[in-house]
């Protein structure tokens, strides 16, 4: 299946109880971060999540880590231009304009910055659980 557009790098997927697909990808020649739904039968309907990012392999939203959560739909995505984690959330209508809330992750005070790699998991209270890799290699870890 195509999802069509200038889908290019760090996709992630979910998978809802209905059967829903839903993707997350790194749009690198619009330089948009992009999510994408598939309800069957199967016709891809895409919204922007983020914008402002330049286009280009690594300068824009990278490393997308896409989970299903009690409240909705929570991503976590590495700001290349910014070297922040950030964070989107979604309670419903995803793919319609709007609907995706974004910010900044806080790292509880830190001046740690991200270095690519997320991974995100939300548990059955919503909280968000997230590890990453820091400048210097190493894996950290934050909840929100």
């Amino acid at each position: 299946m195509d999802i069509g557009d200038d889908a290019g790098s760090f996709p992630s997927v979910a998978v809802g109880a209905d059967g829903g697909v839903h993707v997350t990808y790194f749009a690198s020649g619009s330089g948009d971060l992009r999510y994408a739904t598939c309800e069957a039968p199967c016709t891809w309907s895409r919204e922007i999540v983020d914008v402002g990012a330049p286009a280009g392999f690594f300068h824009g939203w990278n490393y997308t880590s896409l989970a299903r959560g009690p409240n909705g739909l929570e991503l976590s995505y590495y700001d290349a231009r910014n070297g922040r984690l950030r964070g989107a959330s979604c309670a419903s209508h995803c793919d319609t304009g709007g609907a995706w809330t974004t910010f900044t992750v806080s790292l509880h005070g830190s001046t740690e910055t991200a270095d690519r790699m997320t991974s995100l998991r939300v548990d059955g209270a919503g909280d968000r659980h997230v590890a990453w890799i820091d400048r210097s290699g190493g894996v950290r870890y934050t909840r929100y």
